[in-house]
């Protein structure tokens, strides 16, 4: 199910989305007009130390070294934060 799916059968959800969630115009669109979004800020070091043994994060899958892509995340997710 996607998000849109999830949160249309719901009357009130809390949903923790990661990060990448925002990278997807669709979704970024749909939470702005329904949702109150709420960021949790951590560090990169953090972010590297709780993805280094996870092998359900597609955004990480194949792609280079973890933290390059979870510093690319992080800098364009700051785009997001005034929405």
């Amino acid at each position: 199910l996607t998000i849109k799916e999830i949160c249309q059968h719901k009357k009130s959800l809390i949903c923790a989305l990661g990060g990448g969630a925002f990278a997807n115009k669709e979704t970024r669109e749909f939470l702005k007009e329904k949702a109150i979004s709420i960021w949790l800020d951590v560090s990169l070091e953090i972010l590297v130390s709780r993805t280094e043994n996870a092998n359900h994060r597609p955004l990480l899958e194949n792609k280079g070294p973890k933290k390059e892509i979870l510093e690319d995340i992080l800098n364009k997710g700051s785009r997001f934060l005034s929405l």
